[in-house]
C-alpha cells in the first residue's frame, strides 16, 4: 500500500507541475502578446510624431517659398526701376 501511496504521491506531483508548466507557457504567450502590443504602440507614436513633423516642416518650406517669390518679385521691381532711372 505504501508503494502505491508514494507512486501516486509522484504522479499527483509530476501532473501538478505539468500544469504548472502549461499555466507558464500562457504566461509567456500573454507577455509576447503584451510586448508585441507594446512595441505597435511606441511604433504608432513615432509614426504620428513623425507624420507631425513632416507636416510643419511642410508649413515652413511652403513659408519658406512665398518668401522667396516675395524677394524676386522686390528684385525684379527694383531692376526695373534702376533701368528705368538709367535710361532717363
Amino acid at each position: 500500500l505504501t508503494i502505491r501511496e508514494a507512486e501516486l504521491a509522484s504522479v499527483t506531483e509530476e501532473r501538478d507541475q505539468a500544469r504548472a508548466d502549461l499555466m507558464d507557457t500562457y504566461l509567456a504567450q500573454d507577455e509576447v502578446v503584451q510586448k508585441a502590443r507594446e512595441a505597435r504602440d511606441k511604433a504608432m507614436s513615432r509614426k504620428n510624431m513623425v507624420e507631425i513633423q513632416l507636416a510643419k516642416t511642410r508649413v515652413e518650406m511652403m513659408q519658406t517659398s512665398s518668401q522667396l517669390m516675395e524677394a524676386i518679385q522686390q528684385k525684379v521691381g527694383l531692376s526695373q526701376q534702376l533701368e528705368e532711372w538709367q535710361v532717363r
